[in-house]
């Protein structure tokens, strides 16, 4: 109990620092300090790396590391810090590399599951996507139109929940550098400029696997297909990738779901 007396009083006075200090400019570096911080905490030395995302084959060589960074995010003091800092948009952007530590745990848990192109994905590993995702939709880290992905990955099989975990992943892959576009947003924030948050994907290439994924099975996920339109990129996303001259790093859908069939 007195622990726990501790980690509260320590959140709260945390969360209360960031919230009174005057200035914007101050304010926002203060958050940015707490947040590189927690990086370094649960990271360790090669935070830069960490916002860069490679190809899933070369980044599961290394998922032992990204277990243990998530397991440490599970602490109740990882987690309040992470609570506190999802009020300071786009400070949340630094937390990138959290999110990626996240999301590769998933896909190694759901891609070791047992008869997975069979059997759902378990409570634990459900549980895992949701907190992970929770965190990103709060933070603006990941697209608005992924907030009903998770309903519906409890009625996949773990094969196609890694096809759609994976499909997010590309999402960050398909952007050049995330630091710079982290450091470029904490500029225009102390600036007191509007900063434009991710609304919809980059690519088609979700809409198009999910799409494949419900026609499988209309009576159970027939009801998805409106919210699934929403997973369709606007324009604008479509030319920003073209314009950093990125691609989809997925196979097309008839490759990547060949197994679906």
């Amino acid at each position: 109990v007195r622990d726990q007396l501790r980690r509260m009083t320590f959140l709260d006075s945390v969360h209360q620092m960031m919230s009174t200090v005057v200035g914007r400019e101050r304010q926002m570096k203060t958050a940015r300090a707490v947040a590189n911080l927690l990086l370094h905490r649960v990271c360790g030395d090669s935070v830069g790396a960490d916002y860069a995302f490679a190809d899933y084959d070369l980044e599961k060589e290394m998922i032992n590391r990204y277990v243990v960074i998530s397991r440490r995010l599970s602490t109740s003091v990882c987690d309040g810090l992470l609570g506190a800092l999802s009020f300071f948009y786009p400070i949340t952007h630094y937390l990138i590399p959290v999110i990626k530590a996240a999301i590769l745990e998933s896909m190694a848990l759901l891609e070791s599951s047992y008869d997975r192109l069979v059997q759902p994905p378990g409570e634990k590993i459900l549980h895992k996507i949701d907190t992970w995702m929770r965190m990103g939709l709060k933070a603006g880290l990941l697209p608005a139109c992924l907030c009903h992905i998770g309903e519906l990955l409890s009625l996949c099989s773990s094969y196609e929940a890694f096809l759609i975990i994976h499909e997010i992943y590309n999402h960050f892959k398909l952007q050049p550098d995330l630091h710079a576009d982290a450091e470029e947003m904490f500029a225009r924030a102390v600036r007191g400029e509007a900063c434009r948050q991710q609304e919809t994907m980059r690519t088609p290439a979700l809409y198009e696997l999910m799409i494949a994924i419900l026609q499988r099975d209309m009576a159970q996920r027939g009801r998805f297909f409106e919210e699934i339109s929403l997973l369709m990129p606007s324009a604008d996303a479509l030319m920003e990738t073209e314009a950093n001259g990125s691609s989809s790093a997925a196979a097309t859908v008839q490759d990547i779901a060949e197994p679906l069939h």
